[in-house]
């Protein structure tokens, strides 16, 4: 198994309250269980440590913080703030090109029930409008956070009701970047985090996420 399948499964058990608030996370029964060394495992649970979901402790390992609803809430309040910056640095020279490619992805699978697809190009969106900040920073602490939102995306995504306004809504936050429409493109995107925080929060308390 590779490292991000990994960092994967022990993610959903963090965020889905099979690791608990200090369980520890050994290396040793881990690398046993997927079968790899304990380099790869190690690298793991630094990244889960980097991303707020663990802790490492000097000569002890490392232990689950746990992740609840609110944990959820924080981060979606966070990323907005962020990409808000990121956006504005972004608009007057973000690729038309590859805004114009994501949308035509969007109106392709616009018919399609696949949440991981649908996440996938959401992804895609986001990652390019804070790749497009030029600001070192700002894309390693969003990067962060959407790895830890990933799969709440894929969750919200598999209900209509978050996948159609969504694609509504990034055909919009495309057409204003492409637009160089500042502005715009900030109310805009605005506006999509805040109520796409708002779908996910509703899907998640529907499921068996710590409360």
């Amino acid at each position: 198994m590779d490292r991000g399948s990994i960092y994967r499964e022990l993610f959903n058990r963090v965020v889905h309250g099979v690791y608990g608030p200090g369980v520890w996370l050994r290396e040793d029964a881990l690398a046993d269980e997927f079968g790899v060394s304990r380099t790869p495992i190690r690298e793991v649970l630094f990244q889960l440590a980097q991303d707020g979901l663990a802790e490492g402790l000097p000569n002890r390992g490392f232990r689950s913080l746990g992740f609840t609803v609110d944990d959820l809430e924080e981060a979606y309040e966070i990323r907005r703030a962020l990409e808000l910056v990121a956006v504005e640095r972004a608009t007057p020279t973000i690729s038309i090109a590859a805004l114009h490619e994501i949308r035509a992805r969007i109106e392709a699978v616009a018919r399609t029930d696949d949440p991981i697809e649908h996440a996938a190009i959401d992804s895609r969106l986001h990652q390019l409008i804070a790749d497009a900040s030029r600001s070192r920073r700002l894309i390693t602490m969003l990067s962060s956070l959407y790895r830890i939102m990933q799969s709440f995306r894929e969750l919200g995504f598999a209900s209509s009701t978050v996948r159609d306004p969504a694609a509504a809504e990034h055909i919009a936050l495309i057409d204003a970047l492409a637009a160089r429409d500042a502005p715009t493109a900030i109310r805009l995107l605005d506006e999509h985090i805040r109520l796409s925080k708002a779908r996910v929060l509703k899907q998640v308390l529907d499921k068996p996420i710590a409360r």
